[in-house]
């Protein structure tokens, strides 16, 4: 059987946070998206949009709105998500650290983020489990972004457990478009889209190409991303296919010793020798058919991906081995596939049935071996392999029982079959129930409260000898107020508690996730939203999150407690016969608890992007760190061992990944036809 939290004590932890709740504020970006039971008229294949009982932390970005924010991947915009903090410690091109309302989701293992209803974290994969790597997307190719923190919706499956996001791909930029440019990082990019002048935005053609060295040793990347897409009508169906590919090579600085900072060792952009890299490729395919009329809609996507990956790795240095030294080099492949189908129908004017079903199939297959300083393996631990599967149905009824209120009950029914080496099939199911209550949604000020039971699917390397692999539970529970007590004023607070059954953390020395016990994290979500004209948003965010293991009261390490942003955008302002776009952002992440004492300190960065469009020209400029802070952007405790030559200690210390320097990059580009 699999461990439930209580949902009394998720209630109970939601009390005292909704004292504490003030001002906020949504999006007032346009939604990029349209409702399940509409027709895209641009891409001709429907898409998930805005629901009257959205939480009032629901966020939508359309093209305009993606080109404000600062940022040069698609993991950056996930910064748009209120709560969210992404961390590159481990160089450009392995999967960014997620921190979301108190979780240290690691590489994705508590955010679920999706390419229209395409699944892009990764089971069951040898470096993390939800392994979320965005490298895949180009970013010229991002039309929408939906990003959803906190209680999962019926639809959401595996991972949402923290917050969801969707990423709406399609090319707005009709014919042909180049773009080059280059950074102080010693970094160039070429890029190069097409799109038929008479076709929608789901037919399209990118391709893009990026290297650079990046500031301080052991930071540089090859990056190569291509696309293609065609959208059209078969017979009175709207339909859609597109491919992904992916090859990226990189290095890792790794970590540094912070005692060896500051005495002078070796530099904060510094990296030790054998400080590791990697290399990895990705193919992503997907079909999607919909249909549908005034009352009813249905889609259907099948997709199937590939992928392969190898990472080198150090954080101990000689501390387990000090003749050959401790690095690891960890190897992945991976086949995947999967259907999801959704069908909605209106029922009369105050009720609307939504549901749906998804099947996902993934083949594993994991290397691990140990290699000395010059890269060369000296031991290689056994190869290992598992299928994994997943199947899943929901249900959703958005009623209005009266004209204030509006409810939508929902019900997730999840299985789980793990097979890994010479274990038994594990089967285990998920019932996973939701619930939302809307007041006043045509109002000027709207109240919401929402629960939902979330879950993470079972590790295939977490199996045990008598082939049973649990899946994490989470109980989560939402009250939030959206108040627009004027058209350009919008107010946002969200009180917030989730129990989650089994918390896991990254142990520096084994190398590897451990289960480390159920917890329990509540806070609030606040936010402002000012927009004076519109073309003009200024935005201010506040997450205050405190997470404690239940059966000790102790603070969970790594996890954030609070981040704070606040933001200027201009979007696609008239100058003479141009069009301006502007983005300022910046962000204070606090002190984040970490084992044995120790805390990381906070830290404070500001980021810029600007774009000016002329005629066929478009000339563009970010900035990251503007005001050039040295800060950390990991933090870590653990005993190492660096110098074969200095004394073995088993005192832990603090391990530190820089974050990024001030870097300028300037881009130009020319539309033809």
């Amino acid at each position: 059987m699999v461990s439930r939290p209580a949902i009394p004590a998720v209630l109970a932890g939601l009390l005292p946070v909704l004292g504490g709740a003030a001002d906020a504020a949504p999006d007032p970006s346009p939604p990029a998206t349209v409702e399940v039971e509409d027709v895209n008229d641009e891409g001709g294949v429907i898409v998930e949009a805005d629901h009257p009982t959205d939480s009032p932390s629901t966020r939508r970005l359309d093209r305009a709105a993606i080109e404000a924010m600062p940022g040069s991947s698609a993991d950056e915009l996930l910064r748009a998500m209120p709560g969210l903090h992404v961390s590159r410690h481990g160089g450009r091109g392995k999967a960014m650290q997620f921190f979301l309302r108190g979780f240290d989701a690691v590489h994705g293992a508590d955010l679920s983020v999706r390419a229209g209803d395409v699944p892009l974290n990764e089971v069951s994969h040898v470096h993390a489990h939800g392994y979320l790597d965005l490298y895949v997307l180009p970013p010229l190719l991002v039309r929408g972004l939906t990003v959803r923190p906190g209680v999962r919706r019926a639809s959401d499956g595996d991972f949402a457990v923290a917050g969801a996001a969707t990423f709406d791909l399609g090319l707005d930029r009709s014919g042909a478009y180049v773009q080059a440019g280059g950074g102080t990082d010693t970094s160039g990019t070429v890029s190069a889209t097409y799109r038929p002048p008479q076709a929608s935005a789901a037919s399209f053609a990118v391709v893009d190409a990026e290297l650079g060295e990046g500031v301080g040793p052991a930071r540089d990347w090859r990056q190569l991303r291509a696309a293609v897409g065609h959208g059209g009508t078969v017979g009175e169906l709207d339909g859609q296919l597109w491919v992904l590919a992916y090859d990226g090579r990189f290095s890792s600085p790794g970590v540094v010793r912070e005692d060896d900072v500051e005495d002078g060792i070796i530099d904060l952009r510094g990296a030790y020798p054998g400080s590791g890299g990697g290399r990895s490729r990705r193919v992503l395919a997907a079909g999607v058919l919909a249909g549908g009329d005034a009352t009813r809609a249905w889609r259907a996507t099948a997709w199937a991906g590939a992928r392969s990956m190898a990472l080198t790795q150090n954080y101990t240095g000689s501390y387990e081995d000090p003749v050959h030294g401790d690095a690891t080099r960890q190897g992945h492949r991976a086949g995947s596939g999967g259907v999801v189908a959704r069908v909605g129908r209106t029922l009369g004017p105050r009720a609307r049935l939504r549901g749906g079903s998804e099947l996902r199939v993934d083949r594993v297959h994991h290397t691990h071996d140990r290699v000395d300083l010059d890269g060369r393996v000296w031991d290689r631990d056994p190869d290992w392999a598992a299928t994994q599967a997943a199947a899943g149905a929901w249900v959703a009824a958005d009623t209005a029982p009266a004209r204030w209120l509006e409810l939508e009950p929902g019900l997730r029914v999840e299985t789980f079959w793990v097979e890994a080496g010479d274990t038994p099939w594990s089967v285990t199911p998920v019932l996973a129930p939701s619930l939302s209550l809307t007041g006043w949604s045509d109002r000027a000020v709207t109240p919401q409260l929402a629960y939902a039971r979330s879950f993470r699917s079972p590790d295939a390397r977490s199996v045990g000898s008598d082939g049973n692999a649990e899946p994490a539970v989470a109980d989560s529970a939402e009250a939030g107020l959206r108040a627009s007590p004027v058209p350009w004023l919008t107010l946002r607070a969200v009180g917030f508690a989730t129990t989650i059954s089994d918390e896991i953390v990254f142990d520096h020395v084994e190398a590897r996730y451990l289960a480390t016990g159920a917890t329990l994290r509540r806070g609030v979500d606040l936010g402002v939203s000012v927009q004076p004209s519109t073309f003009v948003r200024l935005e201010a965010d506040l997450t205050q999150a405190d997470g404690r293991y239940s059966a000790t009261g102790t603070p969970i390490p790594y996890a954030p407690r609070q981040l704070a942003t606040a933001g200027v955008y201009v979007e696609a302002l008239s100058v003479g016969a141009g069009r301006c776009t502007l983005g300022v952002r910046g962000w204070h992440l606090g002190p984040r608890a970490l084992p044995d004492g120790f805390a990381a300190p906070a830290a404070t960065v500001l980021d810029a992007t600007a774009q000016l469009d002329w005629s066929a020209w478009q000339l563009s400029l970010d900035v990251d760190n503007v005001l050039g802070a040295d800060w950390w952007d990991g933090s870590f405790v653990y005993p190492s061992q660096w110098s074969p030559r200095g004394p073995r200690s088993e005192l832990p210390v603090r391990h530190i990944t820089t974050g990024s320097a001030r870097v300028l990059r300037v881009a130009l580009g020319r539309s033809f036809g």
